[in-house]
């Protein structure tokens, strides 16, 4: 994304907030802090969902 034609060299620099519905069944709604685990990160869960599909969504970097 560019300024303008005189600028094209330099481009706009912003964070674009999108809001989003997601529909789907679930059993267990979790609200979790990750935490550093080596080069990645860890989200602590209970046992019982051990070997199930989960589904994770990032919040924005503020929250």
């Amino acid at each position: 994304m560019y300024m303008n034609k005189s600028n094209k060299n330099k481009k706009l620099k912003r964070k674009i907030k999108k809001e989003i519905v997601i529909k789907f069944w679930c059993s267990e709604i979790l609200e979790r802090k990750a935490s550093k685990f080596g080069t990645g990160a860890h989200v602590i869960i209970p046992k019982k969902y051990a070997g199930k599909k989960i589904k994770i969504i990032v919040e924005g970097e503020d929250e």
